[in-house]
């Protein structure tokens, strides 16, 4: 009974270990997306937002056009997005990691998809496609 345990448990532990999905170059870790592309999850060195009147944060902020029922409804906080920066550094796949609510998750989906191309990330000095968690702050001043 014993011996047949731990079959079963080092059977299930090859089969967990063969469906993972996330593997690693070096120190990068990276998985294949949907349309069969690399995408790194620890790049070497990281997308950069490369505008030159704006940071990410003031680029969000100057481009945000509040929802009306969300203005008076009164309400802030910030949506959670993923994302993928191409090693062209085109945005690309974004989705909603955390919404809030529907018209604040659509603007942050309008703004973010929107933007212009990145510095893409790098892994042994070449450029590759990176996965990006970026928050989108909707703030109402008082």
């Amino acid at each position: 009974m014993k011996n047949q345990s731990y079959f079963l448990f080092c059977l299930l532990g090859m089969i967990l270990i063969s469906n993972f999905s996330v593997a690693q170059d070096g120190n990068a870790k990276f998985y294949i997306g949907n349309n069969k592309d690399t995408i790194y999850t620890e790049p070497d060195q990281r997308p950069v937002f490369t505008n030159e009147l704006y940071t990410l944060e003031e680029y969000i902020q100057a481009n945000i056009k509040y929802p009306k029922a969300a203005f008076k409804d009164n309400i802030s906080g910030t949506v959670y997005l993923i994302l993928v920066i191409d090693d062209k550094g085109k945005v690309k796949d974004v989705q909603i990691l955390k919404g809030m609510r529907d018209d604040l998750d659509k603007e942050a989906l309008r703004i973010v998809s929107k933007m212009q191309k990145w510095t893409p990330g790098l892994v042994n000095g070449r450029n590759v496609s990176s996965e990006y968690k970026l928050p989108v702050k909707f703030v109402l001043d008082k």
